[in-house]
């Protein structure tokens, strides 16, 4: 069996690749959060909740199911710090509007407010 030496150069050279390319291709936690912050101000729904976990195969991610107008929602609330998650139960109801980041959760004829919040 031979054993492959490779010259300097080329060695070199490879391993500034890899970091150029790391380097490059790296996202800031912060930018990865006002992204998805963005995009959730951006969605609306109108439904009830029909459940909520945390979805081992998907980072563990807070996860919530709501109905909507005949179609099922999933909203990953991982990012949010303002207690919604906690705070929802089955059967509740939820409403956001478009472009505002205000969720209105309603439960035996009790409205409560949380403004989402991603630190």
């Amino acid at each position: 069996m031979r054993i492959i030496k490779w010259p300097k150069w080329y060695i070199i050279l490879s391993v500034l690749f890899i970091i150029f390319f790391f380097v490059y291709h790296y996202k800031s936690p912060s930018t990865i959060r006002s992204k998805k912050f963005d995009r959730d101000v951006l969605a609306a729904f109108n439904g009830v909740v029909l459940g909520k976990y945390i979805d081992t195969k998907n980072h563990n991610y807070k996860t919530c199911l709501i109905l909507a107008a005949h179609d099922t929602i999933k909203v990953l609330l991982d990012f949010d710090r303002s207690g919604l998650y906690s705070y929802l139960n089955e059967g509740d109801s939820i409403m956001k509007s478009s472009g505002n980041s205000k969720i209105i959760v309603i439960r035996n004829n009790i409205s409560k407010e949380f403004v989402l919040r991603y630190e």
